[in-house]
């Protein structure tokens, strides 16, 4: 029972389970007096008597359809009223009241999520002498964790035991024949046509490792407070949702013990926040908490701090206001923290020197302003540093020559930095600095980029640097893939032929490149002359588009298929 042919014939709109009537209720009252009190723990009678209720049609499926929950309550013993325990079950044990609750939780959220019409794919769903396990479709798509299959709804896994030939592999289970189910897993990352709110039945499908909620645009309310009762939830990802999904993020989910990754990640709606949590002693699993582009406002909560095990943090793309906590230096685990593209503001706490781990630090596009700390000079594994589009000013700290990691680098846009960039002369694994848009005036150092063999990315336009650019960089000219130093004070030779040979594309004012082709006058505006009033996009540029994953973000090698590409089936 653990392999085989998944069928999902059913799954075309004609398909959907048809209502039982009120007469089977009277045919098996003892059946669903029983049920009742079973799923009554987890739903209000109020609810289970509402005959427009997802909660009432889903318990009367499981009494009038469903032929593994109406087996299990008519043998259990009538001496204590318990039901036969499964063949093996869950982690979380193996009676049979649990695999009652877990289908109609699962028949809860197929009604309440059906509001508008039925599924696109009914995935298996109320299968009624099927295991739960086999409510899923497989499909396939390239670089996913099972390989080359997807398999999409409500997927069980395990570990294949010794002395298989595939001991150690992850094994797609069908039922609990077998063996015990290890994790089980929600992967909804099609679009699927949930229309509806997700209900609170589902937060007490407690044996939920994973969860991957995705492209649903009809989903409206938010997530059930209930979802903290998934005591063994590891992931929980929620992309790519509509405008009516959002709301209060559950306090809830931040003390489930085992809680590792939590991704909110391009949803259109409008998400907080909780005002607290509750802290439990010992709950520090918490790896990487992101919420990408999701509407989010408010400030940065300082509870954050408390999850001291915290490896990513990324909260880009939103609406959140005021400074940053000085207890956010307390994530001393922290190898990447994107702020970027918010409205926080005043100026960088020293707490955040003691980030010690950090190897990607993204401020972009706030209100920051003060100098720029000299504190950053301690960030040793700083690889990627943006600082652009914010108030910074004065001069670039003498600490910075110490950052011997530092790859990407942009101060682009805050006008009021100036002085000499020799801090970053000695960086010999510095391979893009964009400066654009500044008031740095000194001469572009001898040594920049000297020792460095990869491509090279430097936007020096719009300063007020003088002098000619080095030797040194002329001899990296083949390494050249972005070049820009209009809008400066070079002197009229300060561009040497061996640039407009083999750099491209260079971007120069006339007045200093005797032999570019094309180059920028001193009227050049962004309207009459759009390319020599141009900056690079380091979002881009550094793979912050990738979030954690900026690093390998442009790696050929490394491939993600959004959606699967077609259907397939176990045999």
């Amino acid at each position: 029972g653990a392999e085989g042919k998944n069928d999902n014939s059913s799954s075309s709109v004609g398909d959907q389970p048809s209502q039982p009537s009120v007469s089977c209720i009277i045919d098996v009252q003892d059946r669903y007096d029983h049920a009742k009190s079973i799923v009554s723990g987890i739903t209000p009678l109020e609810a289970l008597e509402n005959t427009t209720s997802p909660q009432n049609k889903a318990l009367e499926w499981i009494v009038c359809k469903d032929k593994i929950s109406s087996k299990l309550i008519d043998d259990r013993d009538l001496a204590t009223g318990l039901l036969p325990k499964q063949p093996h079950g869950t982690v979380e044990g193996d009676s049979g009241e649990a695999q009652v609750l877990r289908r109609y939780a699962l028949a809860t959220f197929f009604f309440a999520t059906s509001e508008q019409g039925p599924w696109n794919e009914k995935l298996n769903f109320l299968s009624e002498d099927v295991h739960e396990c086999a409510w899923h479709h497989n499909k396939t798509r390239k670089n996913f964790p099972y390989g080359d299959f997807d398999p999409v709804g409500f997927v069980c896994t395990s570990m294949y035991p010794e002395p298989a030939a595939h001991f150690g592999e992850t094994h797609i289970m069908l039922d609990d024949t077998e063996m015990e189910i290890g994790e089980i897993n929600w992967n909804f990352r099609i679009p699927n046509n949930l229309t509806g709110t997700i209900p609170p039945e589902f937060g007490h499908i407690e044996d939920m490792t994973q969860i991957g909620l995705e492209n649903q645009k009809g989903l409206h309310g938010s997530l059930p407070t209930t979802i903290g009762n998934m005591k063994n939830l590891n992931s929980l990802s929620i992309l790519f949702t509509g405008p009516d999904f959002g709301g209060v993020i559950p306090s809830s989910l931040f003390t489930i013990p085992t809680i590792e990754w939590i991704s909110f990640h391009f949803n259109e709606g409008t998400w907080e926040f909780p005002p607290s949590i509750q802290s439990k002693p010992g709950n520090n699993s918490l790896l990487g908490f992101t919420m990408r582009s999701c509407g989010l406002s408010g400030t940065i909560p300082y509870f954050i701090s408390e999850f001291t095990s915290l490896t990513h943090l990324d909260f880009s793309g939103n609406y959140l206001e005021g400074g940053i906590p000085d207890s956010l230096g307390r994530l001393t685990s922290l190898e990447y923290l994107d702020l970027g593209d918010n409205n926080l503001n005043d100026t960088l706490p020293q707490s955040l020197g003691q980030l010690s781990s950090l190897e990607a630090m993204a401020f972009g596009k706030n209100n920051f302003q003060g100098t720029l700390p000299s504190w950053l000079g301690n960030l040793l594994k700083l690889r990627l540093l943006d600082l652009s589009y914010n108030k910074f000013e004065g001069a670039i700290p003498t600490t910075f020559s110490q950052l011997s990691s530092l790859e990407y680098v942009s101060l682009q846009h805050n006008t009021n930095l100036y002085g000499s960039i020799s801090a970053f002369e000695p960086l010999n694994s510095l391979s893009s600095l964009l400066l654009y848009s500044n008031n740095f005036n000194s001469t572009i150092p001898s040594g920049l980029f000297s020792n460095f063999t990869g491509q090279i990315f430097a936007d020096f336009g719009h300063n007020n640097f003088t002098g000619k650019l080095p030797q040194s960089l002329s001899q990296r000219a083949s390494n050249i893939s972005y070049l820009a130093i209009m809008g400066n004070s070079f002197d009229a030779d300060a561009v040497d032929d061996v640039f407009c040979d083999q750099v491209a594309p260079l971007f120069a004012d006339c007045s200093s490149c005797p032999c570019c082709k094309s180059c920028c006058r001193e009227d050049s505006t962004g309207e009459n002359d759009p390319l020599c009033n141009f900056d690079l996009d380091f979002y881009e540029l550094a793979g912050l588009e990738c979030g954690a994953w900026w690093f390998a973000c442009h790696n050929p090698e490394i491939y993600y298929d959004p959606l699967p590409v077609n259907d397939t089936f176990f045999v």
